[in-house]
């Protein structure tokens, strides 16, 4: 993204001049997040407090709410209506 937003001409170029602006970008970000990894004196709590906040919602909330669009997306009904042919476990045995 940032080479894009540098020079959106050369992205794709596999040229001298691509490869040295794409060069300067990653050695740039690598540079800048050291930087900054270092200057925050309380960075490993900080990156557990952002991985402990985000973690939930990547792994419950976003599922979600992929498959629903993608059922809105496909035209199904509403998501969670399936028939029996959908369900992935075999129905329980009647009781009778």
């Amino acid at each position: 993204m940032i080479h894009v937003w540098v020079s959106p001409r050369y992205v794709n170029d596999l040229g001298w001049r691509g490869k040295l602006e794409w060069f300067g970008c990653t050695t740039s970000v690598v540079v800048l997040s050291f930087v900054i990894a270092n200057a925050i004196p309380f960075f490993e709590e900080l990156t557990s407090l952002v991985g402990g906040l985000l973690v939930p919602s990547l792994n419950l909330i976003f599922p979600i709410l992929f498959y629903g669009e993608r059922a809105r997306r496909r035209g199904q009904a509403r998501v969670g209506e399936f028939t029996h042919e959908q369900q992935l476990t075999p129905p329980l045995p009647s009781l009778q």
